[in-house]
């Protein structure tokens, strides 16, 4: 995982990115960039009341700054007008960070599409700053929530959710009651408007993480050979990032489950 959830924390991110940012402005844009996209993400979970399912649903199709505003509306503000908008959350007394973090998403683009030979280490620098400012300030404020983004998430289900619900749409449309999504929010909800059931999308979640092609069908001790073979390949087998790799899939509890298996036999 290119920053880990578990174990993690705003300081560690922010020192993991300069550190990136230290031999390549770039790069390190680009990782905060990340970093950042990945905490709204992780905000809309956390704060909205929906099914995870259905957030995910909707968040498979998000790209960009607008759309990540448009689902915390639908997702967290309509369940609770108290709750300000990202942009609100983010400017805080700044009204350009909202603005700057725009363009500079559009950056990014430019560098992970390959349009132009770089955006230059005067935007990426600036744009570091504006990135890490902008995830500090929301994480600021899960934290005066009292909620924590570097937690796994705990499964949850509203067996009010439209979502969830066996009877029909139509029915629950008519129904008057306060543990219901509104009509407005049933007509906006993105799973009901692409048709999808919770067992398409999870299957769609699974699919995404199923292995690439030549990695699938191998068991543990073949995927532990293929990266050190790989690696000796690459001439990085003696790097920490791959020793740290394969001494997490030696240690993974699948690894130990086969080799239990095999001393059975």
């Amino acid at each position: 995982m290119l920053m880990p959830i578990l174990g993690s924390d705003i300081e560690k991110r922010r020192k993991d990115i300069l550190k990136v940012a230290g031999k390549d402005l770039e790069l390190g844009f680009l990782y905060a960039e990340f970093n950042f996209e990945w905490i709204v993400r992780r905000m809309i979970l956390c704060f909205s009341r929906c099914p995870i399912v259905v957030i995910k649903a909707a968040l498979r199709k998000a790209s960009g700054y607008n759309d990540y505003e448009r689902l915390w509306k639908l997702f967290v503000c309509s369940f609770d007008s108290s709750i300000p908008s990202i942009e609100k959350l983010l400017n805080n007394g700044d009204q350009n960070i909202s603005e700057n973090l725009k363009l500079y998403i559009v950056r990014r683009h430019v560098l992970v599409h390959g349009v132009k030979g770089g955006i230059g280490d005067a935007t990426a620098i600036c744009g570091i700053s504006t990135f890490l400012k902008a995830a500090e300030r929301l994480v600021g404020f899960a934290k005066d929530n009292k909620i924590e983004l570097f937690k796994r998430l705990k499964p949850r289900s509203n067996r009010h959710c439209v979502f969830e619900r066996r009877d029909g749409i139509e029915k629950l449309k008519n129904e008057c009651n306060t543990n219901t999504c509104s009509t407005s929010l049933i007509e906006q909800c993105p799973v009901l408007n692409i048709k999808e059931t919770a067992k398409a999308i999870r299957k769609h979640l699974r699919e995404k993480s199923l292995p690439v092609a030549e990695l699938s069908g191998l068991n543990q001790e073949d995927i532990i050979r293929k990266v050190q073979s790989v690696a000796e390949e690459l001439g990085i087998a003696d790097k920490t990032s791959v020793k740290k790799a394969i001494d997490k899939l030696i240690k993974s509890p699948r690894n130990r489950n086969n080799s239990l298996s095999s001393r059975s036999h």
